[in-house]
């Protein structure tokens, strides 16, 4: 049994504010940051469908990979706190910025822990740290991502120079702001199991940003092909899930010949 919440309010999830601002053509506009709401009207339909689960997966990619950390919480305490079977799962939430906090705070109108708990430009990292301060190796935690996704490091891009791009020197930049993430979590965390690829960007005629590797694989059909390392997303997901964590693709972080592979 699942739950998918839909997302479509650029708030990661957690928004909970009408945010009015001048668009590129001079007009009032008004975004409607409802992720918040939504979550939690979700909530409350899951726990009517699903009231008492033995075994939880809180699983998310891109935009839904900032929010398990973020959220995790909240669900295990509200809605199902009598579940102690749980592991939690993102699946491509990098993005590296220095105003997070600010815009968690002044924008997106978050909850007080939500924004307090935001202390650098990895927003991602933060949320878990805060989660793991308070449940520790209670619950499961599992991180993938490929080495140069082609589309975070464009919105690393965007948000650092205005530019919404990538090119070899972009994917760069990611790849060793994921080698650093992956250590961290490492460090917060040596149970956590880590799943690493690098299958090759195949959207270039849908989005035209060249170059570089996949952006997420959960729900797409490399979740289903082996890796590099010779294991399945889906292979190593179900075994984290049944209590077997473990790492793949990690080899992958050793690795910087970005123009020889790309």
């Amino acid at each position: 049994n699942f739950v998918i919440i839909t997302y479509a309010t650029g708030d990661f999830h957690v928004g909970n504010s009408e945010f009015p601002y001048e668009a590129e053509d001079g007009s009032e506009q008004v975004v409607h940051f409802h992720g918040y709401r939504n979550f939690q009207e979700a909530m409350k339909i899951s726990a009517k469908l699903f009231p008492d689960p033995d075994k939880l997966l809180i699983a998310g990619d891109s935009a839904g990979a900032f929010a398990v950390p973020a959220l995790s919480g909240e669900i295990m305490e509200q809605t199902y706190s009598g579940c102690l079977d749980v592991t939690l799962f993102s699946d491509s939430g990098q993005l590296c910025y220095s105003h997070w906090k600010r815009t968690a705070r002044d924008i997106w109108k978050a909850k007080e822990d939500i924004w307090k708990s935001i202390r650098t430009p990895n927003i991602t990292m933060d949320w878990y740290h805060s989660l793991y301060e308070k449940y520790g190796d209670r619950i499961r935690y599992l991180y993938a991502s490929s080495t140069h996704d082609y589309l975070l490091s464009a919105y690393y891009n965007d948000v650092t120079y205005r530019k919404y791009h990538t090119d070899a020197d972009v994917q760069e930049a990611f790849f060793h702001q994921l080698q650093d993430m992956v250590n961290d979590f490492k460090t917060m965390t040596p149970k956590c199991g880590v799943f690493i690829n690098d299958w090759k960007n195949m959207m270039v005629m849908k989005t035209g940003l060249h170059g570089g590797t996949v952006h997420t694989a959960v729900r797409q059909l490399n979740f289903y092909l082996k890796a590099r390392s010779g294991v399945t997303m889906v292979q190593w997901l179900f075994d984290a899930v049944n209590g077997n964590v473990y790492d793949a693709g990690m080899d992958l972080l050793e690795e910087n010949d970005h123009e020889k592979k790309f």
